[in-house]
Parts: structure tokens; sequence; C-alpha cells
């Protein structure tokens, strides 16, 4: 029913809220949901930042609905809406896929604060 959209007076909200608890959707399906709420553009944004729990922050995150170019304007909508729990887990989030990316990387040691500052 909310792949048609058919009888679903708030069909963008519906699919915010069954991401949210996928309970019995397999993954295939999670991910035609979540390229209908990425389908979507800044209104999904918008709706995440204003109506988002931190559960469905993370399994959005999960599904990869919180990538690059996007990851930068949901956290300010999220740090507007003042949803500092959805910020500080996605800043963490991105930290720690860094921190890996680094390590598989095979990069030395980071920079000391001195040279990474130095003008």
């Amino acid at each position: 029913m909310l792949r048609s959209g058919k009888n679903v007076p708030d069909r963008l909200g519906a699919l915010l809220h069954r991401l949210e608890r996928p309970v019995g959707l397999d993954a295939q399906m999670q991910a035609a949901f979540a390229d209908e709420v990425r389908a979507a553009g800044r209104e999904a944004l918008v709706r995440i930042a204003r109506e988002g729990s931190l559960e469905m922050v993370r399994q959005l995150a999960n599904l990869g609905l919180m990538e690059d170019k996007r990851f930068d304007a949901q956290i300010e909508l999220l740090r507007q809406g003042n949803r500092m729990d959805c910020v500080a887990f996605l800043m963490e989030r991105r930290h720690r896929s860094g921190a890996q990316a680094d390590e598989a990387g095979g990069q030395d040691a980071p920079a000391s604060l001195r040279s990474k500052f130095a003008l």
C-alpha cells in the first residue's frame, strides 16, 4: 500500500515512520522505501528534522540516507530544530567511519594539532 501511495494521506510521513520501525520488512523493501524517501529531496530532510526521533535517524543512516551531499543539509536542519541528540549521533557516526577509512587506507598516524593548524 505504501509503494502505490493510494489512500495514504501523508505518504512521506508513513514511509519515514515505517522505516523507523522496520519490523517485518525485508532488505529489498527497506531499500525501495529508502529510495522513495531519497526522491522526496529536501522535503524529507525537513520532515526528519522536525518529526524524526533518534531511532529514525539511526535507521535512515543505516540505510544510507545520510550520505555526503545530504549529510550537511540534514545536520544543519537538525541543529536548527535543536535536535542535538540526532546531531551528536550523526557526527559520531561520521567520525567513526572516517577513522575506520583512515585505518583501512594504511595511512600514518594523524598529524599533530600544531602542524594541522599551522599557517
